[in-house]
């Protein structure tokens, strides 16, 4: 009798309350296959991804599933952690069914399309473009300026594609990991004190100077902290005004693996 009434209390149960895994098994699982890290970047496997798409396809599905009502129960972590994750995703599945043609993310749909302002995917319900992913994680909405870190948009200057899904119980720590590695990496950001000083950034950081110095004082502050910690002459001469601060040229070549 026990065992009939918990059979039928778990077909009573909404199929929602237990549907979505937080630990992201699968994705881990994906990433791990088709995130292959050489020297400082990441790289991705697309062309591994196309000749077998079907359990990608199921994670996207995964997500695409997700109801606004249930996401608006979940934690703000929880939140922040899907939604990195599915952008993270949904800038794959654009690329992928065009990896044989191109070479950056700009080279599909031709002259006049622009990917990240496509709705060419449904989440919580909408259908959405990826800019929109982005604004729910902007600064305006996060008071947080790590998040810009966590975002790949595939282009081999941009963040790196992170090999680990992010969640909520690690995001605290990931989110300052991420960043550390976008700004040490010497593709990116780099510095020279001879004797015309000069920190050379990635372009990408003047996007987001304003986030920046709103939570970090200034720019040269941050600069400190995640290029320099625990480096003393080098923190010296980074706060120093006579330091110039010069921008790298960005790239969009596309973060993929030669196979």
């Amino acid at each position: 009798m026990k065992k009939t009434i918990a059979l039928l209390l778990l077909f009573l149960t909404p199929f929602s309350l237990f549907a979505f895994d937080h630990s992201y098994k699968s994705y881990g699982e994906f990433l791990a296959q088709n995130v292959v890290i050489v020297k400082t970047h990441s790289l991705v496997r697309y062309l591994n991804i196309k000749d077998d798409p079907n359990k990608f396809e199921l994670i996207l599905e995964s997500f695409a599933n997700v109801e606004k009502d249930d996401f608006d129960t979940w934690t703000k972590t929880q939140q922040q952690a899907f939604l990195i994750n599915a952008y993270n995703a949904l800038v794959i599945k654009l690329i992928y069914p065009h990896i044989y043609e191109i070479d950056s993310i700009e080279d599909i749909g031709g002259m006049f399309y622009y990917p990240f302002r496509d709705d060419f995917f449904v989440l919580l319900g909408e259908e959405r473009d990826l800019n929109s992913i982005r604004r729910d994680l902007s600064y305006e909405k996060t008071q947080d300026a790590r998040f810009f870190f966590t975002l790949c948009n595939s282009a081999i200057t941009s963040p790196d594609l992170y090999e680990q899904p992010f969640t909520a119980e690690k995001l605290e720590n990931q989110l300052e990991a991420r960043t550390f590695k976008f700004m040490q990496d010497p593709s990116k950001n780099s510095a020279r004190f001879a004797k015309i000083k000069y920190v050379s950034l990635s372009s990408l950081l003047k996007d987001i100077e304003p986030d920046i110095k709103q939570q970090y004082g200034s720019l040269r502050n941050f600069i400190v902290k995640y290029m320099a910690q625990d480096l003393k002459e080098k923190q010296y001469h980074i706060a120093q005004k006579t330091t110039f601060i010069v921008y790298k040229d960005f790239s969009m070549r596309l973060n993929k693996k030669a196979e």
